[in-house]
């Protein structure tokens, strides 16, 4: 054991604690489980495609016909003139501008044309005209534009240029439009990309669009399950896996990655496996089961910590992996687990009535596993190498997405009442990642805010890790819960809170003591009392009393201190009984265990 530090972050920071001297020895209580981390995001391109383009964020492009074109590789001069004669129904092309004179029904049959150069600008400018114009998305589907560029990429023999133009039309086109995706799906159009896709896998914007609109596609959840079925190995092992593979070969500067349209593919492919990953159980064990997937997106949060470079630990790729990962490790204990895999630690029943809890006693440190470098898929989730770059992106990232789905990992790992549950939290002490979580309390983000609290709660089972979090997270805990002259409360993140104050004084006279010099008693206790709030905030914050009460050498600091009385805990009093004994029924249930 390591004794106390003078300096509170230090104390904080330390790999031990300790020796507790409370009430708490001999009781653990049941982690809360998260919910899945579901943020649908497409993208979109405009020729060239150079940067990243988000629903909400800037996009690549002109509107400017002519500075459109030219950024496509398209001349501005007459490449038409040699069709002229043959296409007078249609009016002369004289110039790329004359597109815009002609109506979608006539461009449409110049994409389907049979010369190259014309379904080259059409694919091209149909492309244009989709770039950020919702309107336009529906008047091309309207004049059969989808079902046509779809041929357009099952053609034996077309150029990359054809194909690069027809794709990147299709994935302007299904940018925020779900007509248009469904569109997509009724043409075999999933099918005709995933074929593109594995022909042309060497020419980087090919790689590019059709990664680009299989993510938009994975955004309808009605998509979602043929996208399982038909294209998540195959990107995985064209874009996925060979990223990585560059990554741990030559870092995250590589030009190769760069030059091969690995980058921008590779924050496709996390876009698109994050979507999926939010879609259902099955779905997530039919992921988890992808050879390379989760080894590959561990390597890249470990090789991107391991680095520390500020910047990618901000993109949009970095993002999509951690929110990706975020969804794969929520109920993996109970969904991917064997008694091989991550047995469950025992469970004791006490008395005639008993709530599965876990008996402790005296505490012990959890036994950390020696680090397996053979671990594979799943099993690399519950490793302690995942850890370190969790405590990165939380301490250094600047992304609220990323920052938040880091937390959530946690939360989700130290969930539920399995052996891996216990080490991680321990080790995730040793971290040095208790400080981080408290401070995250006090985020501007009311979404980390509320995951941190909820993390916290779970890794207060630890005995070490709650005397801790009592002594220096107090303050921020109490700051949460909801005081009588607040006008608006925010639900979620007050009864977080509440959940979070209950864990850490039960049994524990310390953190009880800290709960109620940082004005905690008179808080819950006005809660209690008062008709303001919702039923679920004044339940817990009775339960919350009736743990104060248990603590009988408070009881004279309640009265005299603070002038509560008996009658102050008089709620939790009455159906503490009942409450101990059936909380598990659905009447008294009072969040999601």
């Amino acid at each position: 054991m390591e004794a106390h530090q003078n300096n509170q972050q230090n104390i904080l920071r330390v790999g031990h604690a300790s020796s507790v001297n409370s009430q708490s020895v001999g009781v653990y209580y049941e982690p809360y489980e998260g919910d899945v981390y579901e943020d649908y995001l497409e993208n979109r391109s405009m020729g060239s495609f150079t940067g990243d383009s988000y629903q909400g964020g800037l996009e690549v492009g002109s509107a400017d016909l002519g500075t459109s074109m030219a950024s496509l590789g398209l001349n501005r001069t007459n490449q038409f003139g040699s069709m002229s004669g043959r296409l007078a129904t249609l009016g002369r092309v004289q110039t790329v501008e004359k597109f815009k004179d002609l109506s979608l029904p006539a461009v449409v049959e110049l994409l389907a044309n049979g010369d190259e150069s014309i379904s080259t600008n059409a694919a091209a400018y149909i492309q244009h005209l989709t770039y950020n114009n919702p309107e336009n998305k529906h008047l091309v589907r309207e004049a059969g534009a989808i079902e046509v560029l779809i041929s357009v990429l099952e053609e034996r023999g077309a150029s990359n240029k054809l194909l690069e133009h027809a794709a990147g039309a299709l994935r302007n086109s299904s940018y925020g439009c779900n007509e248009n995706k469904l569109s997509i799906k009724k043409y075999e159009g999933i099918s005709a990309l995933l074929k593109l896709l594995r022909q042309r896998r060497d020419v980087p914007m090919i790689k590019v669009h059709v990664t680009g609109t299989l993510w938009n596609l994975s955004s309808h959840h009605s998509l979602k399950q043929p996208l399982l079925d038909q294209v998540i190995n195959d990107v995985v092992q064209i874009v996925l896996a060979p990223y990585a593979a560059e990554l741990r070969q030559n870092g995250l500067h590589s030009s190769y990655s760069r030059q091969n349209g690995l980058v921008q593919s590779f924050v496709n492919c996390s876009g698109l496996i994050r979507n999926l990953s939010s879609h259902s159980e099955a779905a997530r064990r039919r992921l988890r089961d992808v050879d390379g997937l989760i080894d590959s997106l561990c390597d890249i949060i470990e090789i991107v910590a391991s680095i520390a470079d500020d910047e990618v630990a901000n993109c949009k790729g970095v993002e999509g992996t951690v929110c990706a990962l975020r969804n794969l490790t929520f109920r993996i204990h109970r969904e991917a687990s064997s008694k091989e895999f991550c047995p469950q630690l025992t469970v004791e029943k006490q008395g005639c009535f008993w709530r599965p809890r876990l008996v402790q006693a005296p505490y012990k440190e959890p036994r950390v596993p020696p680090p397996n470098i053979t671990a594979k898929g799943v099993e690399r989730l519950i490793q302690i190498s995942i850890l370190p770059p969790l405590v990165f992106f939380i301490s250094e990232s600047s992304n609220p997405q990323t920052i938040e789905a880091s937390i959530g990992i946690v939360q989700n790992l130290t969930s539920d009442n399995f052996y891996s549950s216990a080490y991680l939290r321990a080790h995730f002490r040793k971290e040095k990642g208790l400080p981080l979580l408290v401070e995250k309390i006090a985020d501007q983000s009311r979404t980390i805010s509320n995951t941190a609290i909820i993390s916290l709660r779970n890794l207060a089972v630890d005995l070490k890790n709650k005397e801790l979090i009592g002594k220096y997270g107090m303050g921020e805990v109490c700051a949460n819960i909801p005081d009588a002259k607040q006008a608006a409360v925010d639900d979620k993140i007050a009864l977080a809170a509440l959940f979070l104050a209950k864990t850490l004084v039960e049994y524990h006279s310390e953190n009880a003591q800290k709960f109620v010099e940082h004005k905690g008693v008179l808080k819950i206790s006005a809660i209690n009392e008062s008709k303001h709030y919702s039923d679920k905030i004044r339940k817990v914050a009775g339960q919350v009393l009736s743990a104060l009460w248990q603590i009988k050498q408070l009881r004279k600091s309640y009265k005299n201190d603070l002038g509560l009385k008996k009658s102050n805990f008089k709620v939790c009093f009455i159906f503490l009984t009942l409450l101990n004994r059936f909380s598990s029924r659905k009447f008294f249930t009072t969040g999601k265990r």
